[in-house]
């Protein structure tokens, strides 16, 4: 079912590309493109998903999608603490501390579905 929901997606983008407004010729060509791509890459991800189901059972192959959050969260942390300017948010001890009491509720969590 989620090979088919991210094939739909990728019609549902190339429909907008053939059947586009004509304003999308002259202002948001790339982004239709991009979309075309995104949707290639999600049928792609939804095709692995489905094939990791049928190997492993549901909770590990969650556990392991779920680690896609924590590395969003370290990555954002370590983008804020180093380039503050691209995520406009300057961290302080408390919110460092709070940050890695995040991480480490993620990793328990993740820890707690895999057992």
């Amino acid at each position: 079912a989620l090979l088919w929901f991210g094939i739909g997606g990728l019609l549902i983008h190339m429909l907008i590309f053939a059947f586009h407004h004509p304003h999308i010729i002259k202002k948001a060509r790339k982004g239709v493109t991009e979309l075309i791509i995104i949707g290639f890459v999600a049928a792609g991800a939804f095709g692995l998903y489905t094939y990791a189901l049928s190997l492993q059972s549901a909770s590990i192959v969650s556990a392991i999608t779920s680690v896609k959050a924590l590395f969003v969260f370290i990555i954002a942390t370590i983008l804020s603490y180093f380039h503050s300017k691209i995520i406009r948010e300057t961290l302080n001890k408390t919110e460092i501390m709070l940050k890695t009491i995040g991480i480490i509720l993620i990793i328990l969590g993740i820890i707690g579905i895999t057992l």
